[in-house]
């Protein structure tokens, strides 16, 4: 794996990167800010060593740190205190160290406070110093510097603790979005993407939400000619349309893609061929349609309705017509041995400009296998959000050892941020003129229209004395 490709996983889990490395650093804020204070104040001695001897001087200064932690020494400091300490305790606070190559030893005091820190620095540095003059000799070791009260803490040190927080952090978001991207089994398809496990990927459909209407139009505008650009020369366009496991997704694309072309002045017939569990009514009620034709498919497969009784006119779009699953509930395969279902497939793509069929999903088998033959195209709708990978890939591989012609995948729930942001723009700037014109009100032709129109209201003859 390549620092580029770490670098695409950890871009593609950006959001998760970033909300693990805020909620770490915060983390380290808050534990910065909770932190006891720690004061460090230290005094320093001169350890005089008899003649000029650099390396002599060297070893007193040493001597003398190593002796100024004896207990005894602490023992003696303490009872100078004006606070109660153990001795074990005064040492844990304490420090020496001799100065390298000098004579100076630095005794150290770590307190809570700055004004402890001070005395009890000064305190241990005046009894050892007058100790050793009286155990050893006069001069022999004498205060070179008292301790001054320090101004800031020593620890905890904010820039040094935030500077390790902010890389901890960092690592711990990295880490988290390439673990997350590690275990994440659904299909991954980048906006640059053209194909999915060599299928090329003909449409890419965004989430259908408030607001993006026009979006999502567009975007099966641009699967519809992608599709007349593979069936260049066919009369009638016949698209199969299947989906993984779950027939919803497929369903949505179906509806949307026959209403968008019969919006846009086409003939399309939408055919519900998933006998079993029929799902378009749900997606064509929202768009304000009837009720459920109660003869449709399995009636023509039984030789119980004829191919022009079968198709029904949706209410809700001008040019949509539909032809519903009807009674149901068994197999195609075993209905469509007479060659009943080409025969109508036939008919439908003479009658109409594009033909739109929802098809059980590919696990199903036997009936996704034999309506893939009758189309041009046949699309694997695969969710983006929720598509195991695997199992797309598996799908994909059914559906070429059922040789489907014009094999394509459509990616719904798709990421199209850049178009998202122009289509909003467009609304926003719609929205001012629309609201421009209704606060000019009715513009000048329109008023004319209306008083043309009460002019030429037509009357009975009854009512000409009136």
């Amino acid at each position: 794996m390549t620092p580029h490709d770490v670098l695409q996983m950890i871009w593609r889990r950006r959001r998760l990167a970033l909300l693990t490395a805020a909620s770490c650093f915060a983390v380290v804020i808050a534990l910065v800010a909770v932190l006891p204070r720690s004061y460090r104040a230290t005094a320093t001695l001169v350890a005089n060593a008899p003649g000029s001897d650099a390396g002599l001087a060297d070893q007193y200064a040493r001597t003398y740190a190593a002796l100024a932690g004896n207990p005894n020494v602490a023992q003696q400091v303490r009872t100078n205190l004006r606070f109660t300490i153990s001795r074990r305790s005064l040492l844990e606070h304490m420090s020496f160290i001799p100065v390298e190559r000098t004579q100076l030893i630095e005794i150290s005091a770590e307190f809570g406070t700055a004004a402890r820190a001070q005395t009890v620095a000064n305190t241990y540095a005046t009894v050892f110093a007058r100790r050793a003059q009286e155990r050893i000799g006069a001069n022999t070791l004498r205060i070179s510097e008292l301790a001054s009260r320090p101004a800031n803490p020593v620890r905890p040190n904010p820039p040094l603790y935030l500077g390790f927080g902010a890389i901890l952090a960092l690592l711990l978001g990295g880490g988290a979005a390439l673990l997350r991207d590690a275990l994440d089994r659904r299909v991954r398809v980048d906006t640059a993407d053209l194909s999915l496990h060599s299928a090329p990927i003909a449409g890419r459909i965004p989430a259908g939400k408030q607001g993006r209407d026009e979006l999502v139009a567009d975007a099966y505008r641009l699967l519809r000619a992608t599709l007349d650009i593979q069936d260049a020369g066919d009369r009638g366009s016949v698209a199969v349309v299947t989906g993984t496991t779950t027939q919803e997704d497929a369903a949505a694309v179906a509806i949307g893609f026959a209403a968008v072309a019969a919006a846009d002045g086409e003939s399309v017939v939408l055919v519900e061929a998933d006998l079993r569990r029929p799902g378009l009514h749900a997606g064509l009620a929202a768009l304000g349609s009837g009720r459920r034709a109660e003869v449709g498919l399995a009636e023509y497969l039984a030789d119980a309705a004829s191919s022009t009784a079968v198709v029904t006119r949706d209410p809700a779009v001008e040019g949509l017509r539909v032809v519903w699953a009807g009674g149901g509930g068994t197999p195609l395969a075993g209905r469509a041995a007479s060659e009943r279902l080409r025969t109508l497939v036939q008919a439908l793509s003479l009658r109409f400009d594009r033909v739109v069929i929802a098809a059980p999903p590919v696990s199903v088998g036997a009936d996704t296998a034999m309506l893939a033959e009758l189309g041009n195209a046949t699309l694997l709708v695969v969710d983006a959000r929720a598509t195991v990978d695997e199992i797309a890939r598996l799908q994909l591989e059914r559906l070429r050892t059922f040789h489907a012609p014009g094999l394509a995948v459509v990616v719904v729930n798709a990421s199209v941020r850049k178009e998202e942001a122009y289509y909003q723009d467009a609304a926003r700037r719609h929205g001012r003129v629309r609201g421009d014109r209704a606060a000019r009100g009715p513009s000048h032709k329109a008023k004319l229209r209306a008083g043309s129109d009460e002019d030429t209201t037509v009357r009975r003859p009854d009512d000409a004395s009136a």
